[in-house]
């Protein structure tokens, strides 16, 4: 259904506690917004996705998401962050 769309979303990630973050965005070819708890500690992440099913905005959709991960590499803050 999205093959060929490309977009930029507005995103926003808040620190719960140390090692727990939650990660939320919106999209607007499809408009939907998703919600995701990611554990830093427990490598997993869960969350959902609500909103408008497919183009033409006839149906909604709110299911679940989540996996497991393996973080590959971590990027250090310099001095001025």
């Amino acid at each position: 259904m999205e093959h060929g769309l490309a977009d930029t979303d507005a995103c926003s990630s808040y620190r719960i506690r140390e090692g727990l973050v939650l990660f939320v965005w919106r999209e607007k070819i499809v408009p939907t917004l998703g919600l995701l708890l990611i554990d830093l500690e427990q490598l997993r992440t869960d969350g959902k996705i609500l909103g408008q099913a497919d183009l033409d905005l006839q149906g909604a959709v709110n299911f679940p998401v989540g996996s497991r991960f393996e973080i590959l590499n971590v990027t250090e803050l310099g001095p001025a962050g």
